[in-house]
């Protein structure tokens, strides 16, 4: 697991204070969006989950209208298991 910030990159003091206060103990990134780096999409929060082969296979957001292969958040945990079992 990875979380991806979009927020400005100048924030990240800000950014790396607000994953400490959350306990997060996973790779932490800041997106360069100069670089033509990560897209949000509909916005945030999205969540990703990718195969054993590095493939984007679901996308999950609150909001999944628009979203290539969209769900709602309540079905991550069931395509988890699945990518899991292949």
């Amino acid at each position: 697991m990875i979380s991806v910030s979009v927020d400005d990159p100048d924030n990240k003091d800000a950014v790396l204070n607000f994953l400490r206060e959350q306990g997060a103990e996973f790779d932490n990134l800041i997106a360069n969006k100069e670089e033509g780096g990560f897209d949000a999409y509909n916005g945030v929060p999205l969540y990703q989950l990718y195969d054993r082969f590095g493939v984007m296979r679901y996308q999950f957001s609150p909001t999944p209208a628009g979203l290539e292969n969209g769900e709602k958040l309540e079905s991550m945990e069931e395509r988890l298991k699945e990518l899991l079992a292949e």
